[in-house]
Parts: C-alpha cells; sequence; structure tokens
C-alpha cells in the first residue's frame, strides 16, 4: 500500500514524543499542501484572508496575521494554517528575526538557527555602516545630513523590531529637523514606532506635534480638527496622523474622538497600508463603528452625505407610519428634530462619504441607523463581527461597541413616542419579545430612557414626559425671587452708603 506523503507527515506530526518540524522544511512541503488541500485562504466562515491582508507590508502585515490565527485558533482551522503560512513567508522577507520565531512558535516549528544568524549578522554590519555615516555626518556638524543619518538608523532599528531604539533614534533626530514639514515628517516616523510598541501616550502626543508642524508651516490659519486646510499636498501625512490619533483614542474608548477622526482620514489621498497600522479601508470600518457608537443622528446624516439620505426619505416615513398603529402620543418635535439636526462636522461630507465607500457593508449599517431600520443595521454589524473580530484594533473593543450601538438603536426607537409596546419594539429590532423585555429594563436601571417605566403584564414601556410649561412657569418664579433679593440687597446697601458714618454703625447695629 502506498501513503500519500500528506498523510505520512500528519502521522509523524500526531505521534507522540515526535519532533516539530523545522521552518525550512514546512516552507518546502507547502506547495504540495496548497495543492492537496486546495485552499483559497478564504476560512471555513468566509473570510477572504488574501484580500484582506494584501494591504500590508512588513511588521504590520505578520502581526496582523498573528492576531488572525490566534483568533481563529479555535473555529478555523483552516483560515490559522493559511495566515500562519503566509506569515511565516513575510518573517523571512525581513530583518526582525524575534518575530520571525514568534511565528514559529505559533505554528509550532523549529526556527531555522542559520537564517537567523544570517540575519543577525546582515542587520549587524549594516547598523555598523550606518553608525558610522550618522558619526561623519556629526562631525561636519551637517543638520541635514545628522537628521538623514538618525532617520536612517531608526528605520533600520524598526526593521529589526527594536522599537524602542528606533524611537529614541527619530526624537534626536527631530532636534536637527529645520522645516515644518520635516518635523512633521519625524513625527508620524516616532507616532509609527510608537503604535507598534503599543504606547498610545506617546502616539497621541506626538500627533499632536505633527498637526502643529502641519499647520505652522501653512500660511492659512483655516483648520480642520487640528490639521490646517492649506496642507492638502500633505494628505498622506495628515491621514497617517488622524489614523493614529484615532487608534489612540479606541484604545483610551474615547468613541466620538476616535470617530471624528478616522472620517478625517482623506479618502482621495494616497491610500494607507503597507508598513501603516491600519489600511484606508480599516479606517472606514472604524470609523463607522464608532460613529455608529458616539455620533447623534445629525452627525450621521451628515457623515453619509445629503445625497445618501434623500435616497432614505421614504424608509423614514414608511418606518413612522407602521409604529403609529402602536403609539399613543407622538412628539413630533423630537422625532423631526432628531433627524434635522446639524453638526459642526458637517464640513468635508463629500470626502467622508467616500471613505466610507471602502466599507459597503459599515456604510450601510450608518444608513439603515439614520433612516430607522435598526434591524438591519445590526444585521449589517453582524455580517461585519466576523471580519471585526479579526482585526487586531477593533477586535478587542468589538463586543462593546456593538451593545453601544444596540443601546442607543433602542433609545432612538422610544425616544419620540411616550408608550412603545414591546411586540412592536422586539419585531422592529429583529429580538424575540424576553430579550427586548431585558435590554429595555437595562437601559430604564441605566437611566438612559429618563424616567422610563416597563409594563409587563401590558407589554408597554412608557416614558413619562416632564410638563415644558410647568417648568417654565417654576423657572421664571425662580427667577423673580432671586431678581427681587438683589434689588432688596442692592437698595439696602445704596441707602448705607448715603448715610453719615455714626447712623451707619446705629443702623448696622
Amino acid at each position: 500500500l502506498k501513503v500519500p506523503k500528506e498523510k505520512m507527515l500528519a502521522m509523524e506530526d500526531a505521534a507522540p514524543g515526535a519532533a516539530p518540524p523545522s521552518a525550512s522544511a514546512a516552507a518546502a512541503q507547502q506547495p504540495s499542501q496548497a495543492n492537496t488541500t486546495n485552499h483559497s485562504g478564504g476560512g471555513e466562515l468566509g473570510f477572504d484572508l488574501d484580500t484582506y491582508i494584501s494591504a500590508y507590508t512588513g511588521h504590520a502585515k505578520i502581526t496582523r496575521l498573528l492576531w488572525v490565527a490566534e483568533q481563529s485558533a479555535a473555529n478555523d482551522a483552516l483560515l490559522r494554517q493559511e495566515a500562519l503560512r503566509i506569515a511565516l513567508d513575510e518573517s523571512k522577507r525581513g530583518e526582525n528575526t524575534d518575530l520571525y520565531a514568534a511565528v514559529c512558535k505559533e505554528a509550532n516549528l523549529e526556527p531555522d538557527a542559520a537564517f537567523i544568524a544570517s540575519t543577525d549578522a546582515r542587520a549587524a554590519a549594516r547598523l555598523e555602516r550606518l553608525m558610522n555615516e550618522l558619526q561623519i555626518a556629526r562631525n561636519n556638524l551637517i543638520k541635514e545630513s545628522i537628521r538623514m543619518g538618525y532617520s536612517d538608523v531608526g528605520r533600520h532599528h524598526e526593521a529589526c523590531g527594536d522599537f524602542d531604539k528606533a524611537l529614541k533614534a527619530y526624537t534626536r533626530g527631530r532636534d536637527y529637523c529645520t522645516t515644518s514639514r520635516q518635523v512633521a515628517s519625524t513625527c508620524v516616523d516616532i507616532v509609527r514606532a510608537a503604535l507598534f510598541m503599543g504606547s498610545y501616550t506617546h502616539v497621541s502626543n506626538y500627533a499632536a506635534k505633527a498637526e502643529s508642524a502641519l499647520n505652522a508651516g501653512t500660511s492659512s490659519g483655516t483648520s480642520v480638527d487640528g490639521v490646517a486646510a492649506a496642507a492638502a499636498s500633505d494628505a498622506s501625512t495628515a491621514s497617517r496622523i488622524h489614523c493614529a490619533a484615532g487608534l489612540a483614542a479606541l484604545d483610551a474608548r474615547k468613541w466620538h474622538v476616535a470617530a471624528r477622526r478616522f472620517v478625517r482620514v482623506a479618502a482621495d489621498g494616497p491610500p494607507l497600508g503597507g508598513p501603516d497600522a491600519a489600511s484606508s479601508r480599516e479606517c472606514a470600518l472604524y470609523g463607522a463603528l464608532c460613529a455608529l457608537a458616539s455620533f447623534d443622528r445629525g452627525e450621521l446624516k451628515t457623515l453619509l452625505g445629503k445625497s445618501g439620505m434623500s435616497a432614505q426619505r421614504g424608509d423614514v416615513d414608511g418606518a413612522a407610519a407602521a409604529a403609529s398603529d402602536d403609539v399613543d402620543v407622538v412628539d413630533e418635535d423630537a422625532a423631526a428634530g432628531g433627524a434635522s439636526t446639524s453638526s459642526p462636522a458637517s464640513k468635508g461630507g463629500r470626502g467622508e462619504t467616500s471613505l466610507l465607500e471602502l466599507a459597503p457593508e459599515a456604510r450601510d449599517a450608518v444608513a439603515a441607523f439614520v433612516s430607522q431600520r435598526f434591524a438591519v443595521c445590526l444585521e449589517r454589524l453582524e455580517q461585519l463581527r466576523r471580519a471585526a473580530e479579526l482585526d487586531m484594533y477593533v477586535g478587542p473593543r468589538l463586543a462593546e461597541l456593538l451593545e453601544l450601538v444596540r443601546e442607543r438603536a433602542l433609545a432612538q426607537y422610544c425616544v419620540p413616542f411616550s408608550r412603545v409596546a414591546l411586540p412592536r419594539l422586539a419585531s422592529a429590532f429583529g429580538l424575540s419579545v424576553e430579550d427586548a423585555e431585558r435590554a429595555v429594563v437595562k437601559l430604564v436601571l441605566a437611566g438612559t430612557l429618563g424616567e422610563a417605566r416597563v409594563d409587563v403584564a401590558g407589554g408597554w414601556v412608557a416614558r413619562v414626559h416632564e410638563d415644558s410649561r410647568d417648568e417654565a412657569i417654576k423657572s421664571v418664579r425662580r427667577a423673580n425671587k432671586a431678581f427681587k433679593r438683589l434689588v432688596g440687597v442692592s437698595l439696602l446697601r445704596s441707602h448705607l452708603v448715603r448715610l453719615p458714618a455714626s447712623q451707619q454703625v446705629q443702623s448696622a447695629k
């Protein structure tokens, strides 16, 4: 009997006490395994790994692949295998031997000692040459040469995975910058190294310094979120600043700040990706999720653009008409106010809409939320869940973001009404009545719905609306009382000032 080679290898790997295969042997076996399994990189759950990872190179690509492998270990063996294969190939093209060893450990392979030794020797020789060139530049006291020398040393340390030394080299090179554009470019290098280190404090600080440098380098004082509008030629630098600052805000759970940063990434400029921490498409996905969790309807409407909203007007009217069957009192001003509210973030709507085009599912979710089709919105977000869980930046925050979106959607649905039927609420969100009841109770206990009550027996959610006329009358009476007291004190003081000193003492007594 002839046993296929792949089955023999699988039997050897499964044998107890067997040593892990070497990375070079695994690389040699990859073509035959690919032909046998006919695996296209999509995984068992439909995640297109090749399209997702093609936007990245170097350290950013490998770390994202490692995250995908870790997250898919329990439910998608094919995706994990493909991610580790691509990560192993990519790590052998670079100079970061520590990252290569981490990939081998994750793949249960023995690292290639010869490759590590040769790569480290080559990196050491290159570093020695760069340090000699830097020393020559320092001896000649040429600021531009010194700056370029520190930049080359920092990029070498970054390629080797030593981001702490890269950060120090970039910081020293910043002292030799002669123009604002050079300062901004150096700060972007520092931000990139800090992102890969996970030091979000440095990211926020140097992103602000890069913005200041861009502002100082322009003659116009007009700015959009701190980045001068006249710096349109530096769209790539501005986009990287906004992306890094957004990732720092996302890590700090500042959803509104993160959303405003991500949607400012220039959609018509050079696309992010390659060595960057996040691509333009990922920025669109991050921005949409954070916007749904923090923006009001006016800001979301501006994010979509006027043309996108006009197509949804009929859906809004239809949803309101359908809901009127189970509603007692409708606050028309509140219902109309949410759709007509504008925001200071309305500037640059065309660019933001173009950015959302890079993530169609996220764009559809935002459009459905604005048009009050909350079941469709949540369905689109569920379609995004798999891809978002495999993202190393938004994945750890995904459950919290989706919960915030659902809570805001429930609150938005109940705002215009004084009483809403639980079955209608459950139908609007695609939930069972019991799940809708538990979600509404949670909102009531948190105070999100104000003075609301849940009538479990009658199947209603009742909101207590305060009488605005009564509150206005009480406010006027309080103001009148305070004014009378102020006038009395003023008259008494004026009377005391006009009296002689002796009579002032007697009057005081």
